[in-house]
């Protein structure tokens, strides 16, 4: 537990509160792998710091979906977050049959400068209801393809023009 708690304390002292936003993409999608599972993922950005991700996840005894509202924040650089959140999830298993829980995540962002490609490791502790085990802790990895991006504007006269124009239009 301390190390945890010092872990967390150290990705909050490096987080970078110069970035107005803390992910470079809109919308995300990709390959989750964890310590029992294989799935999809999909993200959706649905607010400047805030993603909702949908996970698809199967194993040989079942199968698993779960939703995630997930804050982002930026560290040492824009293509490095720090992510956290929570949702609901619900499952079949080939034993125990239906079950639902909730979920909460943690993790590490990485997008790839020269790509749009984004990797992510996480902990991702659940609670179940109606499951023979009550919690789960599960660790994965994610790659995800970058399918809708951030406009990036290199020239400030065409962002300031940009801006007047997305206000006029409101």
């Amino acid at each position: 537990m301390p190390k945890i708690l010092l872990l967390t304390l150290a990705i909050l002292f490096c987080v970078n509160k110069k970035s107005a936003f803390a992910q470079q993409y809109i919308t995300a999608a990709g390959l989750r792998i964890s310590n029992n599972h294989i799935g999809l993922s999909l993200q959706q950005r649905i607010l400047p710091k805030t993603t909702l991700e949908a996970i698809a996840a199967l194993n040989l005894r079942g199968v698993r979906a779960t939703v995630l509202l997930e804050k982002h924040f930026p560290l040492a650089t824009d293509n490095l977050n720090f992510y956290a959140g929570g949702g609901l999830h619900t499952g079949y298993d080939l034993s125990a049959g239906r079950y639902a829980g909730a979920d909460g995540i943690a993790g590490i962002e990485f997008k790839l400068p020269a790509a749009k490609w984004l990797v992510s490791l996480d902990i991702n502790p659940a609670l179940h209801f109606g499951y023979t085990r009550v919690v789960d802790m599960r660790t994965a990895i994610s790659v995800r393809k970058i399918l809708v991006g951030e406009p990036v504007f290199k020239n400030k006269a065409l962002k300031n023009l940009f801006k007047k124009n997305k206000k006029q239009r409101q």
